[in-house]
This record gives C-alpha cells, sequence and structure tokens, in this order.
C-alpha cells in the first residue's frame, strides 16, 4: 500500500477495517481528482532577474528587492500579492531614492500562517526584524542600490548607485537618445486627427490612446504667458509619450464660442456696416487686441449692445449664417497668428474648439435629462448638482445657450467614446 507523500506500507501490519477503508478513499473520484490538482500544483517561479536593457529605475530596484524577499523569505511569493514586491520613489529626498514597503504585510501574513514559528525566524518578532532580513539578503556588490536602512515600522530605503545612473547616462551618449523602457501592452504611434471619428489603421483593446488638450488660446485674443507655458509643457509630455509608443491626440481647445463672439459680432456689425456687401466689404481687421478692447469697451458701457451681443450668442450657436460668417472671418485672423508661434516652437496641434462640440452638447444634456440627473433652475436653467460642490454645473443657461460646462460635458463623451481615451491629460 503506498500513501502519497509517504514510505510504502506493509498492508499486513493494517488492520481489515483500515485497510478496506484506505483502499476505498484511493480509488475514490474525489481523491483521484485531488491527487491530479495536487501533482499540478508547484510553488510560484522566482522573481525575473534584473534586465540590463531595461532602464527603468523603478524596475530595477523593484527587481533588487523581489529578489531579496524572495532570498530571504521564499514562501512570500505565494503570501503576497506581486504589487507588493514594487519599489516606490520616496516622497521626501532625504529619506532615499527609492523604497520597500513589502515588510509589514509579509510579517503579518508569515505570522498567520505560522511561517515564524520555523527555528530559522526565531529571530523575527516585528515588521523592522522582516525588513532586516531582506536588506541582509541584497548583495553589496549588487549594481542598482546601496544605503539601505529601515525607516519607522518597516519601510527599506534606498539610494540609487551613481555607478548605476552612470552606466544610463554613458549609453544615452552613445545612442543620442534615451534607452525606452520596457512597457506592458501594445500601442500604436500614428495618431488621426482628434476632430475625425476615424481612427484610421485598426486597433485592438490593448492600445493606449491618450488625448492631451494643451494650449487652448482664446479667438481675437493675443496669446499670453499661461497660453505659453501650457503649449511648452504640453508638447513635451506628447513627445515623451509617442517617444514610448503611446498614441497620442494633440488637442487645442481653443476658445472660439461664447459670449466675447456676441459682442465682436455686434461690433463688426456697427462700425462696418458694409461688411454684407460680400467679400469685398468685409474689413482687413489685423489688429484683433485692439478690435477686441474697443469691443469689449462698448460691451461694459452700453446695456443695449450688451444685451444685442448676448443674443448674438444665441443665434450664432443656432447657426445664424451672417453670425457664422462674421466668426470665420475672426477664426481665421486669430488662427494665422497662433500658427506663427506654432512654428517658431515646432509645434503641430490640431485644432479642436468649443465649437465643434456645439452639435454635439444637445445628446448630452438629453442623457442627463434620461438619467435624471438634470435640476431645472429659476428662470430654466439646467443644472447638475454634485456631491460635495455647492457650484453646480451649468449644462443649459436660462436663454438657451451653452457655457463652458456644456462643452466640457461633450468634449469628455467625445474623447472617451469616440477617440477610445484611455488617459486625458489637460494642461
Amino acid at each position: 500500500l503506498t500513501l502519497p507523500h509517504g514510505p510504502t506500507i506493509d498492508d499486513r501490519f493494517l488492520s481489515p477495517a483500515l485497510r478496506s477503508y484506505l483502499q476505498l478513499a484511493q480509488t475514490s473520484p474525489a481523491y483521484r481528482r485531488a491527487r491530479s490538482l495536487a501533482a499540478r500544483l508547484s510553488p510560484p517561479p522566482p522573481p525575473p532577474p534584473l534586465d540590463p536593457t531595461d532602464p527603468s529605475l523603478l524596475h530595477a530596484t523593484s527587481s533588487v528587492f523581489a529578489t531579496a524577499i524572495h532570498a530571504a523569505f521564499p514562501a512570500a511569493l505565494s503570501l503576497l500579492d506581486a504589487k507588493l514586491f514594487e519599489s516606490f520613489k520616496c516622497k521626501d529626498i532625504k529619506h532615499g531614492d527609492y523604497q520597500c514597503n513589502a515588510a509589514m504585510p509579509l510579517f503579518q501574513k508569515l505570522k498567520a500562517s505560522g511561517a515564524l514559528n520555523r527555528p530559522k525566524y526565531s529571530d523575527v518578532k516585528t515588521p523592522q526584524d522582516v525588513a532586516k532580513k531582506i536588506i541582509e539578503a541584497i548583495p553589496e556588490d549588487n549594481p542598482v542600490v546601496e544605503g539601505l536602512t529601515v525607516n519607522g515600522p518597516g519601510f527599506i530605503m534606498s539610494r540609487v548607485k551613481k555607478e548605476f545612473l552612470e552606466t544610463w547616462v554613458q549609453d544615452l551618449l552613445v545612442r543620442g537618445a534615451p534607452c525606452k523602457p520596457h512597457l506592458e501592452g501594445k500601442t500604436r504611434r500614428r495618431s488621426p486627427p482628434p476632430s475625425s471619428s476615424s481612427q484610421g489603421e485598426e486597433t485592438n483593446e490593448e492600445e493606449e490612446v491618450v488625448v492631451v488638450d494643451f494650449s487652448s488660446p482664446n479667438i481675437a485674443k493675443e496669446m499670453h504667458v499661461g497660453h505659453l507655458r501650457s503649449t511648452i509643457i504640453g508638447e513635451s509630455v506628447c513627445r515623451i509619450l509617442e517617444y514610448l509608443d503611446r498614441m497620442v491626440l494633440r488637442v487645442n481647445h481653443v476658445g472660439d464660442w461664447g459670449t466675447q463672439f456676441g459682442m465682436l459680432i455686434q461690433y463688426l456689425k456697427e462700425e462696418y456696416p458694409d461688411f454684407q456687401n460680400g467679400d469685398e466689404g468685409m474689413p482687413n481687421i489685423t489688429d484683433l487686441t485692439q478690435f477686441y478692447k474697443n469691443a469689449k469697451q462698448r460691451f461694459d458701457e452700453n446695456p443695449e449692445f450688451k444685451k444685442i451681443s448676448q443674443l448674438n450668442v444665441v443665434k450664432l450657436q443656432a447657426g445664424d449664417p451672417e453670425c457664422r460668417r462674421i466668426w470665420q472671418v475672426l477664426c481665421d485672423v486669430s488662427r494665422k497668428e497662433f500658427e506663427k508661434v506654432y512654428d517658431r516652437l515646432d509645434i503641430a496641434v490640431e485644432e479642436c474648439g468649443e465649437s465643434f462640440y456645439n452639435d454635439k452638447i444637445p445628446p448630452v444634456i438629453e442623457e442627463f435629462e434620461t438619467k435624471g440627473l438634470i435640476r431645472v433652475e429659476d428662470g430654466g436653467a439646467k443644472c447638475v448638482f454634485v456631491d460635495k460642490y455647492k457650484v453646480p454645473l451649468m449644462l443649459q443657461k436660462s436663454d438657451g445657450g451653452y457655457g463652458y460646462d456644456s462643452t466640457d460635458m461633450a468634449a469628455i463623451k467625445y474623447r472617451l467614446e469616440e477617440l477610445k481615451a484611455k488617459h486625458i491629460v489637460y494642461i
């Protein structure tokens, strides 16, 4: 009689009742199924070794810590989630560069499983002791970390060796470009325009589309330092993401809609009444800044002008041909000025401004209404109230017009559902 994971026993030494029981048990379907499952069980594989071709400091330090944890506590891989083996960048640089937080949860798991009762762990009484064991398992001649210390309840702090950094700096000088870190998932590089629902080449669910919303100047106004800041940071983010093979959609959410256009349209009508005589009558507006200042002054000083301007906004959003024609001229003049800046910075950004979402707003409002999320306020404004925020989202004004909230909701829906964005970055 062969007992599982044990010696062969001469059944002459077993009583007839016990012998009969064992034979019956070992021939049962449940026993055979359990033996089959047990045979397929195996300890989890050790963590992968340090990859010398991967420049990621996070991956490198995580590999060192994971290998040490496995060496000091082999059972850790079956007790802890793999995420707990990853290192983290230290919040305070004075404590270290990267840290490992696995000691505390590992101590709890080891204690609960009874593993600490073994003689080899007799000196492990606290999470700090677990952390010390992990540090002891990291060879001093490892190529990545040094200055290992235990901080607080068991955090392992470390410094990245300067020799490791020098290796990758030297590699950068030789290659002329940094080596790409190893990333999970498939990606694509070609970027279709964000204003197009056609996504070009075929994609799959693993590909990451990132929409980066940046620059976003206002039509009929000069770009100021805030727009330049957003433009430069946004383009930098885009280039980094593209270097990592992410599909990046650059979106220039220009301010080409709103109250200011009602004001500008009315000012142009009053100051240049001949503009209606076709293209010949359209004024050559080269100084939009002064044009805007003059219109704003009249808007602030003349109540009748202000009222008509506000009505022009509603007419523009409703597609009034005359308002649309003037609006287009103002947009074209501004674009020429914006392009001078973008060309100088070597930036190509796809304009997809507020006006693009005008016909997409009503379906969004309808969706909110269908889900019972809209509350109609005095005067007819349609608002959405959000917990913990006193000021609501106003999806439609009392005069029927749309504002920033309306456009933003439509933009988010479009980017998530039409562009299939997995990440949206606002700068």
